[in-house]
């Protein structure tokens, strides 16, 4: 019970969520962790985001590229690059086509280091505070429009 009211805390005093600094920000959610992921969706929405997280069985490009074009309905995507089974590097190769922007959040960068040696993509490390994250997805989006607007 103690566990729960200092994890409550440590949220409710993020900066990010009394800013509500993603407020309605979509973001697409690819965590093969459960907990992890609901963790992560749960903090995000704190500070106004929609998160989608897909069915762990979903988590194929194919699913979620093609199924429903679950990719025009989401701003930005946040990636664990080693998702069990397989590493989100294909992922990240569709997201950059679609010119959707998208950082890293893992605990295993060499996962997907091919890709990163090839595209500049923000990398957070876990574990990480959700500010952290916030800050990282905002500073991601600043950046996308300033080269749209150059």
């Amino acid at each position: 019970m103690q566990k729960v009211r200092i994890f409550d805390m440590l949220y409710r005093s993020s900066s990010a969520a009394r800013l509500n600094a993603l407020d309605g920000l979509r973001v697409l959610l690819l965590e093969d962790d459960p907990l992890t992921a609901w963790h992560l969706a749960a903090n995000l929405g704190k500070c106004g985001a929609v998160a989608y997280t897909p069915r762990r069985s979903a988590l194929s490009a194919d699913s979620l590229f093609e199924e429903a074009g679950m990719i025009s309905k989401v701003d930005v995507a946040i990636l664990d690059a080693d998702l069990g089974t397989h590493t989100s590097e294909t992922f990240a190769r569709r997201l950059h086509a679609s010119n959707v922007p998208f950082l890293f959040y893992t605990g295993d960068k060499s996962a997907v280091a091919g890709f990163l040696r090839e595209h500049d993509v923000p990398v957070v490390e876990k574990p990480a505070h959700v500010d952290t994250i916030a800050r990282t997805t905002l500073g991601l989006l600043a950046s996308r429009r300033m080269s749209a607007d150059a």
